[in-house]
C-alpha cells in the first residue's frame, strides 16, 4: 500500500486555546516540542500550546506565519516564518521542524519553498534560523566562522547548506540544577557585590513591571539588539518604548507565566544598566527559561553580569523553590557570559546553530 500523500496547510492562530478552530495550533505545539526533544535529547525546551499562543497572536512587533505538513491525519512537520516588525527591516526570521520518522527530502525542499516564497511576498530578503543539535561525535563537525562552537553535519545541518544556507554562529543550551549548588552561588553573588556595590545597587521586581522602572526595562531591551554577540546574523536595531513592553509583558502573563527580573542601577544617575529575566509556568513546577541577559558596554568590567544572574537565582530559590532546572542559551564566543554560567554550575545539554541565507533578488 503506497503512503497517504503530504497536505500542507496554513495555521490559523486561534483567539483562544480552548477554540473551535485551534486543533492546528495545539498540534503544531506539540510537534514543535517533540521534533525539539528529538533534536536535542532533553524535554528543557517545552512549552504548551497555551503558552506559545501570546507570542502568535502578538502580529505587531513580529508579524508570524506557520504551515503544518499532515501525512494520513497526522502532523509531519511545521515550517514557519516571523517578520521583524522594525521599519524597513529585510529580515525574515524562518524555520523547519520535521519529525524524525517523516524526514524526507522532498518535504524539506517543499518548507524552504513555502518560507522563502511568503519572504519574498512580504520584501524580505535576509533569511535566519536557528537549529538544535546535540552533541554527536560520530558525525563530522561543522565549525562556526567565529571560531567558537561547532554542530555536527547532521540531516538539518545538511539540508540547510544544500538550500544556501550560511552557518554564522554556535549557541550553547545550558542547564542548572536549581536544587544545588546554593553555596556557590551565595558565595559569587557576595564577591561579585562587594565588587560593584560602591557605584551600584540592585533593583527587582515580579511582572508586571512598576511604572516608574518601565523606561529603564525598555531601554535595557532595546539594547539586547545592539549589544549582544551576534556574528554574522542580522539584528534590525529595536525600538522599546512603554507601549511595546506592555505588549512583550503581556504575552508572558497571557500564557500564565511567573517572570521576575533583576537589574543593576547606577547610583549615581539613578539608570539601569543590567538585568536578567527568569519564567517559569504557572504553577512555578517546570523548567526555569533565563531569558535575557544584558549588561550595558558602557558598564561592564565591574561583574555586573555575576551580580545580576546570582542575585535572581538566589531569590528564585524563595518564589519557585519547586522547579528543578534553568535552562538558558548564549553564543559561544561570549566567553565571558560563559565564564559567569561555567561558575554558577551551569553545563552544556544541547547546541543551535544560527543560519543566514540573502535570497536573490
Amino acid at each position: 500500500m503506497s503512503e497517504a500523500p503530504v497536505v500542507v496547510r496554513r495555521v490559523i492562530v486561534p483567539d483562544d486555546i480552548a477554540a473551535p478552530d485551534a486543533a492546528d495550533f495545539i498540534a503544531m505545539a506539540e510537534l514543535r516540542n517533540d521534533v525539539a526533544r528529538e533534536r536535542t535529547g532533553h524535554d528543557l525546551l517545552a512549552y504548551a500550546p497555551a503558552e506559545l499562543l501570546p507570542g502568535w497572536q502578538n502580529q505587531e512587533d513580529s508579524a508570524g506565519q506557520a504551515w503544518l505538513a499532515f501525512r494520513g491525519g497526522e502532523a509531519i512537520a511545521r515550517f514557519y516564518l516571523e517578520r521583524p516588525m522594525e521599519d524597513g527591516s529585510e529580515v525574515a526570521d524562518m524555520g523547519l521542524d520535521v519529525r524524525a520518522a517523516a524526514w524526507d527530502p522532498g518535504l524539506v525542499d517543499e518548507g524552504f519553498r513555502i518560507v522563502e516564497e511568503a519572504a519574498r511576498a512580504h520584501g524580505r530578503r535576509i533569511m535566519q534560523t536557528w537549529t538544535f543539535h546535540r552533541p554527536d561525535d560520530d558525525l563530522p563537525a561543522l565549525a562556526s566562522p567565529t571560531g567558537f562552537g561547532s554542530i555536527p553535519r547532521d540531516d538539518y545541518a545538511q539540508a540547510f547548506l544544500a538550500h544556501g544556507y550560511v552557518l554564522e554562529q554556535v549557541e550553547r543550551n545550558s542547564a542548572l540544577d536549581l536544587h544545588g549548588g546554593g553555596a556557590t552561588i551565595e558565595r559569587l553573588h557576595a564577591e561579585a557585590l562587594a565588587a560593584a556595590s560602591d557605584r551600584y545597587r540592585l533593583v527587582s521586581w515580579t511582572l508586571p513591571t512598576p511604572d516608574h522602572l518601565v523606561p529603564g526595562y525598555a531601554w535595557l531591551m532595546s539594547r539586547m539588539s545592539t549589544d549582544a554577540p551576534s556574528a554574522g546574523m542580522v539584528w534590525d536595531e529595536e525600538t522599546w518604548d512603554a507601549a511595546r513592553l506592555r505588549r512583550y509583558e503581556k504575552e508572558v502573563l497571557d500564557a500564565g507565566r511567573f517572570g521576575h527580573i533583576v537589574a543593576a542601577e547606577h547610583i549615581d544617575r539613578g539608570t539601569l544598566v543590567a538585568f536578567n529575566e527568569l519564567f517559569v509556568d504557572g504553577d512555578r513546577t517546570g523548567v526555569t527559561e533565563q531569558n535575557a541577559t544584558l549588561v550595558l558596554r558602557e558598564h561592564r568590567g565591574h561583574r555586573l553580569g555575576m551580580l545580576v544572574k546570582a542575585a535572581n537565582l538566589l531569590a528564585w530559590r524563595e518564589l519557585v523553590p519547586d522547579s528543578a532546572q534553568v535552562t538558558t542559551f548564549n553564543a559561544e564566543e561570549n566567553r565571558p557570559m560563559l565564564d559567569i554560567n561555567e561558575a554558577l554550575g551551569f553545563v552544556a545539554v544541547s547546541y543551535a546553530g544560527a543560519w543566514k541565507k540573502t535570497l536573490d533578488a
